[in-house]
């Protein structure tokens, strides 16, 4: 058996971290339209140390007035009732081979709409992208 004191050990700049990673999204599962809502990415690793955190949207468009993400935060204003979004949160630690991943499920309620109040709902959210490229292209 080899001396444990003959070993060497070599740092490439990443920390990896191999104890079991808890993830879960904290959050309601039933939100109304027009407010501001709170979703947390809850994980036991240190963010952007030897954890990245990634909210990819799968389950469809999103059908909002308003999403944000910052690190492990997402908010979301919710514009269309009677609606479910589903978000997921991935954990990854590239250099180890590691993610981990919770998703949730949220229900838009409120009173429902016909189909045209739902296209002017949703095109409010294509008015603001596309004024927010006007100011990209502007600059």
């Amino acid at each position: 058996m080899a001396n444990l004191s003959d070993r060497k050990v070599i740092s490439l700049g990443y920390l990896l971290n191999f104890d079991h990673w808890s993830v879960s999204i904290s959050g309601p599962d039933t939100v109304l339209p027009g407010r501001e809502y709170t979703f947390t990415c809850q994980v036991n690793c240190t963010i952007d140390l030897d954890c990245s955190i990634r909210w990819p949207l799968k389950g469809g468009i999103l059908t909002s007035t308003y999403l944000s993400v910052n690190r492990n935060i997402l908010k979301w204003i919710p514009s269309v009732p009677g609606t479910v979004q589903n978000f997921t949160c991935v954990v990854e630690n590239t250099a180890a081979g590691r993610s981990a991943e919770a998703s949730k499920t949220v229900k838009v309620t409120g009173p429902t709409v016909s189909g045209s109040e739902t296209v002017r709902l949703s095109g409010v959210l294509g008015l603001v992208l596309c004024v927010g490229q006007l100011f990209l292209l502007d600059s």
